[in-house]
């Protein structure tokens, strides 16, 4: 039996709290001479469950002498404020609580839990590292390094462009031959498993799969020979470049906490990386502390060097230009998505009763 127009508004909140487990921030009708819409408000993360929902109840409110319809729509800021609970029980409410640990988790930044929303800084940082062009960005720690190369991986990886994602920390106890091959290995195994969708009996499979399997047998043997890892630097550079040419893709290899590296070896270990990537439309994205990294050496010549090699991107804000901003764009996204959140559960007006 369908429900009497007058009651169809409570009928509806009920329904799509217990199908969905939606609450209806406001109801507004409009009666037609032959029709009826019920316009109903939800959250914005609620909208494709409650559209499902909205559809299934149209026969459901609809009678013979007038047609009913349930429209869904997005509820505005405003709405969701106000629809707001005050936290009645203090911090020990379960809002505030999840609150507590969502901040908790998203303190470090990584790729595997980027940030909640990415803010831009005053420099324009991520245009510049999402460049065809190696760099080093440097910066304290929590000064938004991993921040900023997640989302450039984020923003490369949605236009098409090859990526691949190494933190250092797990490599800072093996040897500068080892910590090269397992980059290396990281490459290969993005060109391979791109070539087997473009073309996988091309010669270019051919030669990605070879490097791979000599870079997992050289990994596999423990003590590693340098004079082979050597001579595997031209092959590398050979089947990198005729990759990216012939596919016309990009390549980006995103190397994270560089600093973690033995000091003395850094200079080594980007320029076996830099000889690997020489000449293609691979890049280098290196994330690290100023003054825990080596990145060139002059005699002899190892390593990136700056403004012929490789640019410079710096997030630490300090005192030697005042003009700078005061806050880096990771502080300005902690403290505007906790402002946010804050006011959007109601706690002003707990801290106001």
């Amino acid at each position: 039996m369908n429900p009497p127009i007058s009651n169809i508004p409570g009928f509806l909140r009920k329904e799509f709290r217990e199908r969905g487990g939606i609450e209806i921030l406001e109801i507004s009708v409009r009666a037609y001479p032959d029709e009826t819409n019920f316009i109903v408000f939800v959250d914005e993360d609620d909208l494709p469950a409650a559209a499902q929902i909205g559809n299934s109840l149209d026969e459901v409110i609809s009678t013979a002498a007038s047609r009913a319809f349930v429209i869904v729509r997005k509820a505005p800021k405003e709405l969701v404020r106000a629809s707001a609970a005050p936290l009645s029980a203090g911090v020990q409410d379960s809002r505030a609580t999840d609150l507590s640990r969502l901040i908790s988790a998203r303190s470090r930044v990584s790729e595997a839990q980027p940030s909640l929303s990415y803010v831009r800084d005053v420099e324009f940082n991520l245009t510049a590292v999402t460049a065809s062009r190696h760099h080093l960005i440097f910066g304290r720690r929590g000064a938004g390094k991993t921040a900023l190369l997640v989302e450039a991986k984020r923003q490369l990886t949605a236009e098409g462009a090859l990526s691949c994602w190494i933190n250092m920390q797990t490599l800072r106890h093996e040897s500068p031959d080892r910590v090269f091959l397992y980059v290396l290995e990281e490459i290969a195994e993005a060109i391979v498993t791109k070539q087997q969708q473009i073309k996988p009996e091309s010669m270019i499979s051919v030669m990605a799969v070879e490097l791979y399997e000599i870079v997992r047998r050289l990994l596999g043997s423990g003590d590693v020979d340098n004079r082979e890892v050597m001579r595997l630097i031209p092959q590398a550079q050979r089947t990198i470049h005729r990759f990216l040419e012939m596919s016309g893709l990009r390549l980006y290899v995103f190397l994270d906490d560089f600093y973690y590296l033995p000091r003395n070896e850094q200079p080594r270990i980007l320029d076996m990386l830099h000889g690997a990537v020489r000449d293609c439309n691979a890049w280098l994205k290196i994330a690290s502390i100023r003054h825990l990294t080596r990145w060139f050496q002059s005699s002899p010549p190892l390593g990136l060097q700056t403004m012929h090699d490789a640019d410079l991107i710096d997030l630490d804000v300090t005192l030697q230009d005042p003009q700078r901003p005061k806050l880096s764009s990771k502080t300005s996204c902690f403290s505007t998505r906790s402002t946010s959140a804050w006011h959007t559960w109601g706690v002003s007006s707990m801290l106001l009763h």
